[in-house]
């Protein structure tokens, strides 16, 4: 949302509201959760080759919000300029959690064992975490000097 935005929204679902504004990214399941989760909101469905880029939509005042996920809002965030203008609307509020998945090999229960033994063990003991932040503080395109 931009910082300096007339209309304030005190809860996710002040914004399924006819007279709001959400950029999404056209084709993608952000799309569809925002379709589903705000009906009464007034979606522009933009085609873009990233999420991040909607959020210019934000930052030049043409919509009231985007929508995207967590990790292209903390990126798009991290360059001074646009947390200068914008800010994440609710923090610590997941609206939409969207796993990550893999598609394994047909017949292959080994591997697919081996991958959810895996997962369960990297989020039982922090890794999750850790690869995230490590991952976050090397490979962000956005990230100032």
């Amino acid at each position: 949302m931009r910082k300096d935005a007339t209309r304030k929204f005190a809860s996710p679902e002040a914004l399924d509201d006819a007279g709001v504004t959400i950029a999404v990214v056209a084709g993608s399941a952000d799309y569809e959760l925002a379709k589903a989760k705000f009906p009464k909101a007034n979606l522009k469905a933009l085609n873009v080759n990233s999420s991040i880029q909607v959020m210019d939509s934000v930052r030049r005042g043409d919509v009231d919000g985007a929508f995207v996920s967590t990790a292209a809002v903390y990126a798009w965030l991290r360059v001074p300029e646009n947390a200068a203008r914008a800010e994440e609307a609710f923090p610590e509020q997941e609206l939409f959690p969207a796993p990550v998945g893999w598609a394994v090999r047909y017949g292959d229960p080994d591997w697919k064992s081996f991958l959810d033994s895996y997962s369960r063990w990297t989020a039982a003991n922090g890794k999750v975490k850790a690869l995230y932040d490590k991952y976050y503080a090397g490979a962000n395109p956005y990230k100032s000097n």
